[in-house]
């Protein structure tokens, strides 16, 4: 249940800068086939990273999968404390980057 919860955590985390990005495309006044375009573009940028990956790991199955194995147990016996270090991490990285959107550590720098 932790491990789903920090998957959800992290699903929201990231689909900001996706939503971000439709507003931004949709607010652009491109038509409705540059709209498209510039969508299917951008969500073929964010999936080849993880396509890549898995042919990389589909190819190098044998060598991975003893170092995944390990990886899978470790976080099965620490998945409470490994879900808090995550989340813990993203709230400080997204409480960090609107502080400085918002002048909070430029004013703070400043004094």
């Amino acid at each position: 249940m932790g491990l789903a919860l920090g998957a959800a955590t992290l699903e929201v985390a990231t689909m900001l800068p996706y939503l971000a990005a439709i507003g931004i495309v949709t607010t652009a006044g491109l038509g409705t086939a540059a709209t498209t375009a510039t969508m299917a573009g951008y969500c073929l940028v964010m999936i080849v990273p993880a396509l890549v990956l898995l042919a990389a790991r589909l190819v190098a199955r044998g060598a991975v999968e003893p170092l995944l194995g390990k990886i899978n147990d470790w976080m099965t016996r620490n998945a409470a404390s490994t879900t808090g270090w995550i989340v813990g991490i993203v709230g400080f990285l997204v409480a960090r980057d609107a502080a400085w959107r918002l002048g909070l550590l430029e004013q703070l720098l400043n004094r």
